[in-house]
């Protein structure tokens, strides 16, 4: 029963709060000696005028010293209450559950194992989100839904049939609305986005007019984070991608969102895979239909 209570109950308090108890209370009992010396102190003898002229400041400060027993015990107090804090700053430097200790405006901080833990495991998950959206685009159920829907496009009449152009955008507005949606659930934050061709940046702002121009003759994409309430109000990203001989922009933003590197590679494959779908799809269509063809006629030739 000892043991458990010793364990469980008693050993955790005197840990946590017998260091802390004997800090504070050597300091009051250091501050008390430094207080009663001070009521005891009389004061300084008085110099002579060429004590005051051959002596520096320094050197009369040291003399007042040696000639004064009580202001000798108030620089010694003070100088234990100096190695008093001083041993307990690097005493606690090896205890697991210092965090932050602060002095006056001297402040040390080290980092517990479990916090070294918890970054780490932030830094991992934040380079796995990415991973799983890139293995999720580049994976066959996306082929197989872009090849769905261009297939279905193919067999529209031909006044109802919407261009490459138009169909490209829907399928990338899609996958844009899952990565948001991504976002919000690994990051807690999320974007808005917009996709415009080239012919469509004179209607935009200025600023960003500026970012797409910069982004047109990059080979990377742009993105500027807001500071304060410099401009711009809301982080921006913009991703220029060519499809069809066309030239498209996809512009991300988003108030709490910090953009960063890892985006425009995550987006660039996005593009890119998407892009690819679509051309193989058209392939395969296109060789479908001409085989198609060739049988109707090879039929019509052989009922002839």
């Amino acid at each position: 029963m000892w043991n458990a209570f010793w364990t469980l109950r008693l050993r955790p308090f005197v840990t946590r709060y017998l260091p802390i108890g004997l800090y504070f209370a050597g300091l009051l009992f250091l501050l008390g000696v430094i207080f009663r010396n001070v009521l005891a102190f009389e004061g300084v003898r008085e110099f002579t005028e060429a004590e005051l002229e051959k002596f520096s400041l320094l050197k009369l400060s040291i003399v007042a010293i040696g000639d004064s027993s009580e202001l000798q015990k108030i620089t010694v107090s003070a100088c234990l209450i100096l190695l008093w804090i001083l041993f307990f700053v690097v005493a606690r430097l090896g205890m697991k559950n210092l965090q932050r200790l602060k002095v006056m405006n001297f402040e040390l901080e080290a980092e517990s194992p479990e916090k070294k833990i918890e970054v780490l495991k932030g830094e991992v998950e934040d380079s796995i989100h990415p991973a799983k959206l890139m293995k999720f685009f580049s994976g066959q159920e996306v082929y197989d839904f872009v090849f769905e829907v261009l297939l279905e496009e193919s067999f529209q009449p031909a006044d109802r049939m919407r261009p490459i152009g138009e169909v490209y955008e829907s399928l990338l507005s899609g996958y844009l609305e899952q990565t948001a949606d991504q976002y919000l659930k690994h990051y807690g934050h999320s974007f808005d986005y917009a996709i415009i061709s080239g012919t469509e940046t004179e209607s935009l702002s200025k600023p960003l007019k500026l970012l797409v121009n910069k982004a047109r003759h990059s080979a990377d994409s742009v993105f500027v984070n807001r500071e304060a309430d410099v401009w711009p109000k809301k982080n921006t990203f913009i991703h220029r991608h060519i499809f069809e001989d066309g030239e498209y922009f996809t512009i991300l933003t988003s108030y709490s969102y910090a953009f960063r590197t890892s985006d425009d590679f995550l987006f660039s494959v996005l593009h890119n895979i998407l892009i690819a779908n679509i051309d193989r799809a058209l392939h395969v269509i296109t060789l479908s239909q001409q085989l198609l063809k060739e049988e109707s006629q090879n039929e019509r030739s052989s009922n002839q």
